[in-house]
């Protein structure tokens, strides 16, 4: 017999129905009406996920009450809490609040970890919580998991710990979630508040950039160095200067900003523009990136510099110096 998600395709007609038909069915669980229609078909097209299941069991009410585990003694700051008492730990996303740092929530994930609650398991690692002293308690790891138990209503358990402040919950999520699923670049630069980070996001905001345009410059000037979760990492001001000169020059130009020249303002670009810049003594860099910037049709498609950038951006950063070592030179005798 025909399974949908963890239904039969008879038990999920009577669901259907029991909702009230079709469009009922399709608004309580997240869907269209034709992904529905076909879910009702013998041999349905597409699959349909754990999720909308369980909100349609849910709206037709026959989800049964899932059975509270025995609450555990507590060992060292492991403590079991109800499901009231989940509710009200604070995720602070970085989506929501500028200083956040939870990622936003996968609610396909939510849906897996309650379908095996109600499927009788319940030995989940505890979810991970800090408590600032006279402040709320602060979710740093398991959010899945928290609002998977607060979805069937029970309680779960939670390893406690003090902490001083945001910053130090902020730290702990980092940590907590690079021993999982390691939080992307761009999760870890907003959710950070370390030196590198806040030099990054200035930059940024000064020059209008993207997170991919301003990683790509750093990264390839200080590569390992653009470190979002170390407390004391920081970009030398050497390496910022560089990269502020880059931007000088660069987003002085007509091409900047401007879609039809998407190579000029890649982040590969300036990616091999910082690698580029490595070696140069920031008084000489500005005529450099004067002369590349001034190639004729140097930055147009499947010229030789897109195609060593098919290469990497070091390949392209070689191609810029090959470029401009002659050229420099002869500036630099013309100018005595």
């Amino acid at each position: 017999m025909q399974k949908i998600g963890t239904v039969t395709t008879p038990e999920f007609k009577k669901l259907v129905d029991k909702v009230g038909g079709r469009e009922a069915a399709a608004e309580a669980m997240g869907v269209t009406v034709a992904t529905v229609a076909n879910a009702l078909k013998d041999e349905p097209e597409r699959f349909l996920g754990l999720r909308p299941i369980l909100e349609l069991q849910r709206a037709a009410g026959v989800l049964s009450p899932v059975e509270e585990p025995e609450p555990g003694n507590g060992a060292g700051a492991t403590i079991f809490m109800s499901a009231d008492a989940l509710e009200a730990i604070e995720p602070i996303r970085f989506s929501e609040k500028e200083e956040g740092f939870q990622r936003d929530m996968n609610l396909n994930q939510v849906a897996e970890i309650e379908t095996l609650i109600r499927s009788g398991f319940t030995k989940f690692p505890p979810i991970v919580v800090g408590r600032i002293p006279g402040g709320p308690l602060l979710l740093i790891d398991g959010q899945h998991r928290r609002q998977a138990h607060m979805n069937a209503e029970i309680g779960c358990h939670a390893h406690v710990y003090e902490v001083k402040n945001l910053d130090e919950a902020r730290l702990m999520y980092l940590v907590w979630n690079g021993r999982s699923r390691r939080p992307t670049s761009h999760e870890a630069y907003a959710a950070s508040r370390n030196p590198v980070a806040e030099t990054l996001k200035k930059t940024a905001e000064d020059y209008a950039l993207t997170f991919e345009q301003v990683s790509a410059l750093f990264r390839g000037l200080a590569g390992n160095g653009v470190d979002f979760v170390e407390p004391t990492a920081r970009i030398k001001r050497d390496v910022i200067e560089k990269a502020e000169r880059i931007l000088d020059v660069w987003t002085r130009d007509s091409r900047w900003g401007n879609e039809k020249s998407a190579l000029f303002n890649s982040s590969r670009v300036l990616r091999a523009l910082g690698h580029f810049a490595r070696p140069f003594a920031l008084e000489n860099l500005e005529r450099a990136l004067v002369l590349l910037r001034g190639k004729r049709n140097g930055f147009q498609k499947d010229a030789t510099w897109d195609r060593a950038l098919r290469r990497g951006a070091r390949a392209l950063a070689t191609k810029f110096l090959t470029y401009v070592a002659p050229r420099l030179t002869v500036a630099e005798v013309e100018a005595r």
